[in-house]
C-alpha cells in the first residue's frame, strides 16, 4: 500500500459521511415518498398530551382536551424515539354524509405495547377498545398484525377518540382512517412486499447454511447467519411472527429485535474479518471488528431479561459504529488491491446509508415514512446478492489455487 493510500482512505470516508448527512436531509424533508396504498394519515388534526406518571385516565384526559391542555406535535409523524412517558392523542372524525360509515383506524407502528381507543359515547361515556401487543392477534377483532380499531360513524356526526399509548420500545405514532376494502387490499400488498423480502432472505441463507458445509468454509456459516439474523428481526419487528409464529409470546415480540440485530451484528463481524482475511491483511482493524463483534453479542442476556429500551438504545449505537469500521476496513481492503473488496463496499454503503434511516426514525430524528419501513429490509436483499458473488468468487479462487497447487504437486 502507498503512502497515499490513508490519506485517499480516509477522504473517501469523508465523502461518505457527507453523502450520507445530504441523504438524510433530504429524507427528513420528504423526497423519498414510494407508491404504495396508504390511508388518510391523521397527523394534521391529531393532538397530543404527554403524561410522564402514567396516572391520568379517560376521564382526566377529557378534561385536559377541553382545557386546551392537548397540543399540536411538533413532528410530522410523531415520531417520539425511545420514552417512557404515556402518550394520549385525540382527534375529532367526521362523517358528512347521509349514511352512517365503517372506518378501520390503524394505530401504528405494530410494535406499541399497549394501545387503548376510547370512543365518546355521550353522557361523558367512553367505550374503551384494547390493542397493542398486550392483545394477541387472534383475540382481536380484527385479526392482523396491525393495530386496528373498527369505529362505525353515525351519519352527519362527529366523534372524539382518544387513543392512549404506552411503549416498551421506541414510540413514532402513526394514525390513518381506512376505507375496510382499501385497507385489506393495502395490507395484501405489503405482505406481499414483506413476503418477497422474507423469501429473499432466507433463500440466500439457505444457500450459505449449504455451502458451507460443502466446502467447509467458516464465512460461509456467518454470511448465512447474518441473513438470517436480519430476517428474523424484520419478521418480529413487523409483527409477523407474532401474528403466525409464537401467537402468545408479546415478550419476545418486544425483545426479538433487539436480540436478533445483536446476532446479526455479531455474525457481521465474524463474516467481513473471514472474507477480506483480515486477521493476515487487515491486523488492527481486525481487532477492532472482532472486539465490537463480541461486544454486540455480550449484549444479548440485557436485551432478553434487563431494561429493554436502555440495552437496545445502545445496541443500536454500537451497530451502526460497527458497520462505519466494515465500511473503513473495506475501503481499505479496495486499496490494497484485494480481489472482491470492491463488491462488499457497494454492500456496506447500501446498508450503511439504509441503517441510518431505520436509525434515525427509531430515536426520533427522522419522521416515520415508507421507506424506512422498507428500505432496511431490501438493502439487505440487495447487499445478500452482492455477498453471494463475492463469495462465489471467493470459492472459484480457492478452487484455482488448489489445482494450482495439485499441478505443481504433479
Amino acid at each position: 500500500m502507498t503512502r497515499r493510500a490513508p490519506v485517499r482512505l480516509w477522504l473517501l470516508v469523508g465523502l461518505l459521511i457527507s453523502v450520507t448527512l445530504g441523504l438524510l436531509q433530504l429524507a427528513r424533508q420528504g423526497f423519498f415518498e414510494v407508491g404504495l396504498a396508504q390511508g388518510q394519515a391523521l397527523d394534521r388534526s391529531v393532538r397530543v398530551f404527554r403524561d410522564p406518571a402514567g396516572t391520568m385516565d379517560i376521564t382526566g384526559a377529557a378534561r385536559a382536551q377541553v382545557a386546551g391542555r392537548f397540543l399540536v406535535p411538533s413532528e410530522h409523524d410523531l415520531v417520539f424515539g425511545y420514552t417512557r412517558d404515556v402518550v394520549w392523542t385525540t382527534v375529532l372524525l367526521q362523517n358528512d354524509g347521509t349514511e352512517p360509515v365503517e372506518r378501520y383506524l390503524e394505530v401504528g407502528p405494530p410494535r406499541l405495547t399497549d394501545v387503548r381507543v376510547f370512543v365518546e359515547e355521550g353522557d361523558g361515556r367512553f367505550r374503551e377498545l384494547r390493542g397493542g401487543l398486550q392483545v394477541p392477534v387472534h383475540q382481536r377483532l380484527i385479526p392482523v398484525r396491525q393495530t386496528v380499531f373498527s369505529l362505525l360513524l353515525p351519519a352527519r356526526s362527529s366523534m372524539r377518540v382518544y387513543v392512549r399509548l404506552v411503549s416498551g420500545n421506541a414510540m413514532a405514532v402513526d394514525l390513518r382512517l381506512w376505507d375496510p376494502e382499501r385497507f385489506v387490499e393495502a395490507t395484501r400488498q405489503v405482505d406481499l412486499l414483506n413476503g418477497l423480502q422474507f423469501g429473499a432472505l432466507l433463500l440466500f441463507a439457505l444457500y450459505a447454511f449449504v455451502t458451507s458445509v460443502a466446502v467447509r468454509e467458516r464465512p460461509y456459516f456467518y454470511f448465512g447467519l447474518t441473513l438470517l439474523s436480519y430476517a428474523v428481526y424484520d419478521i418480529t419487528i413487523l409483527q409477523y411472527g407474532y401474528q403466525y409464529l409464537w401467537t402468545n409470546s408479546a415478550a419476545w415480540s418486544l425483545r426479538g429485535p433487539g436480540v436478533m440485530l445483536a446476532v446479526a451484528a455479531f455474525s457481521l463481524g465474524q463474516l467481513i474479518t473471514g472474507m477480506l482475511d483480515s486477521r493476515t491483511h487487515l491486523p488492527v482493524w481486525d481487532r477492532w471488528l472482532r472486539g465490537f463483534s463480541m461486544l454486540a453479542l455480550a449484549t444479548v442476556p440485557g436485551l432478553l431479561f434487563g431494561d429493554y429500551p436502555a440495552w437496545v438504545q445502545g445496541l443500536n449505537w454500537l451497530a451502526l459504529a460497527q458497520l462505519f469500521l466494515t465500511i473503513s476496513a473495506t475501503l481499505q481492503a479496495v486499496f490494497n488491491g484485494q480481489r472482491g473488496a470492491a463488491l462488499l463496499l457497494g454492500a456496506f454503503l447500501l446498508l450503511w446509508f439504509t441503517s441510518l434511516l431505520r436509525v434515525g426514525q427509531i430515536l426520533g430524528l427522522l419522521p416515520r415514512d415508507i421507506l424506512a419501513e422498507y428500505s432496511q429490509g431490501w438493502s439487505m436483499v440487495v447487499g445478500g446478492l452482492l455477498m453471494a458473488m463475492t463469495q462465489a468468487d471467493r470459492a472459484r479462487r480457492l478452487d484455482e489455487d488448489r489445482e494450482a497447487v495439485q499441478e505443481r504437486a504433479d
